[in-house]
């Protein structure tokens, strides 16, 4: 099998085009404290904010006011934060992703 120019770069490369490559789709990744932290092209498409305006800042921004008072936000980082990625439960991050899809 002949080389590509995919094989001269490294999978965490790989994975990172893959995903900025998507654009149907909002793909993103927020710390354990709620921080955005990576943003795809999708993301931006779909949310209306640019990488550089929303990475470093708390994913309570996509909540509305009232939301954010009634402390939403932190209940849904708490259903999350009580799932186990090794054993792959994601109903935590589900529950998060339901509680962010509501506020569009």
């Amino acid at each position: 099998m002949s080389q590509t120019p995919l094989d001269e770069i490294g999978d965490g490369r790989r994975l990172e085009l893959l995903v900025n490559a998507i654009v149907d789709y909002a793909i993103f990744i927020l710390d354990i404290d709620g921080t955005v932290r990576s943003w795809n092209a999708g993301a931006e498409r779909l949310k209306g904010y640019s990488a550089s305006e929303i990475v470093g800042k708390p994913f309570s921004v996509f909540y509305t006011p009232e939301d954010r008072a009634a402390g939403l936000p932190g209940k849904a980082l708490a259903t999350a934060r009580g799932q186990s990625l090794d054993g792959l439960d994601l109903a935590g991050l589900d529950a998060l992703w339901d509680e962010v899809k509501a506020t569009e």
